[in-house]
């Protein structure tokens, strides 16, 4: 008897799922034991250099005469410039990382890049300013084909529960550190993508480090893109987190959060709930105010874009204000910071283009939140981004002294260069 059609479709169906489970199969077996990254961290930064595993290549630090990264984000590359006796061949100086297989990028690329700087700096102490090359080099043309196969193999694998698993590694392993036996001070951070972004946590725990603190402080992060309070409020995992008790909480509202009268009013509502909640488990709460949104966020010339601009941060500075002093917490002047920054340092920018901070904003960000916390003295911080020269270093340090000074907040400028009066 001849198979009826809905017979030789399942029979091809069937026909289909097996040969794809055998491709999958395959290609774990092959992942395995060609590469081994179910093991094998992908990059590997300690002491003794940088180890890239699929490559099987490494290089000491004596062979690294730099490092730099592309201000595309779209390309996530992260380039070792080598010395002559190191360099794959006399036409090809350096080796391109490309991180834009990892889970998590950017942050991936960030926390490299920042290994591989201060390793470098301990042995040259003028900090490589980043890389900025828009055509793709040949090296990562040819690693985009079979980078694509495996990938495309790898999703196939996953629909039929295959080896997408052995895809999953750390991409960055940093050297095992000693235990840590200082006494420890917690920080619970609840914001957006503006404390987020250049991985402000790490960045204050390095600051913290490089001044040897004392104290170790275990910072921890609630956060999403455009988050608002109320959001922050109607989330139980984050009334969870504030109810374990830390011995700070901090908030952050969004960048809108008194843009208009619903914003404002929510805001002031659901900042009291947090910090009232806070405050009854036992934790020292705090709200921030900004980092305030750069002249980019706005329209016009450049001197209405630096009206707005200092307007716009004048009412969140003033907003955030009320809402300390109605839930009696503390406030950092980070608003304030920003604003005698750009006065004492007009050449840096402070912002990435629009309403986060660039890695000259977080550093100032992060200055002033550690001084608040800490009470200490930032000339002991050594630690600095690897692109922020160090007399700014200096002069963000000197103002964050006087921002981050607990029950100290002084007010910002009343104009900034080149504005009219209120």
């Amino acid at each position: 008897m001849e198979a009826s059609k809905s017979e030789k479709l399942y029979a091809n169906f069937s026909f289909y799922i097996i040969l794809v489970t055998a491709a999958s199969v395959l290609y774990s077996l092959v992942t395995k034991f060609r590469s081994k990254q179910f093991r094998t961290p992908f990059v590997t930064i300690d002491d003794e250099g940088v180890s890239i595993a699929p490559t099987r290549r490494s290089f000491r630090w004596q062979d690294i005469e730099a490092c730099a990264t592309q201000p595309d984000k779209s390309r996530r590359i992260l380039r070792l410039c080598l010395r002559p006796q190191a360099a794959l061949r006399p036409a090809k100086g350096y080796v391109d990382v490309a991180f834009h297989m990892a889970q998590n990028p950017d942050l991936s690329l960030d926390r490299a890049l920042r290994a591989c700087a201060s390793h470098l700096r301990a042995r040259n102490p003028n900090p490589v300013r980043p890389f900025v090359d828009n055509s793709p080099t040949n090296a990562l043309t040819r690693q985009l084909g079979p980078r694509f196969m495996w990938g495309f193999a790898a999703v196939a694998a996953a629909v039929c529960g295959g080896a997408l698993g052995t895809l999953e590694r750390p991409l960055v392993e940093e050297p095992p550190m000693a235990v840590d036996e200082r006494p420890a001070k917690t920080v619970l951070m609840l914001g957006n993508s503006r404390i987020t972004v250049n991985d402000l946590l790490k960045t204050i725990r390095d600051m913290a480090d490089s001044a040897h603190s004392p104290i170790r402080w275990d910072l921890h992060m609630h956060t999403w893109a455009s988050a608002t309070l109320k959001q922050h409020w109607n989330y139980q995992g984050d009334r969870d987190a504030i109810d374990k008790g830390y011995d700070y909480v901090i908030l952050q509202p969004e960048s809108g959060a008194f843009g208009d009268d619903d914003s404002a009013a929510d805001t002031m509502t659901y900042g009291r709930y947090l910090l009232g909640a806070a405050k009854q488990a036992g934790s020292q709460a705090v709200v921030l105010s900004g980092p305030p949104r750069g002249t980019q966020a706005f329209s016009g010339d450049a001197q209405t874009r630096e009206w707005a601009a200092f307007t716009y941060g004048k009412r969140i500075d003033e907003g955030t204000r009320r809402l300390a002093q109605s839930a009696q917490a503390d406030m950092i002047d980070l608003e304030g910071a920003f604003e005698e920054a750009k006065a004492a340092a007009p050449q840096v920018d402070l912002s990435d283009g629009g309403t986060n901070p660039s890695h000259a904003g977080t550093y100032l960000m992060a200055l002033v939140i550690y001084r608040h916390l800490s009470h200490d003295d930032l000339a002991k911080v050594t630690w600095r981004p690897y692109d922020l020269d160090p007399a700014t270093a200096e002069i963000f340090k000197r103002i964050a002294m006087r921002r981050g000074a607990p029950d100290e907040v002084s007010p910002a400028p009343a104009t900034p260069p080149g504005t009219r009066p209120l």
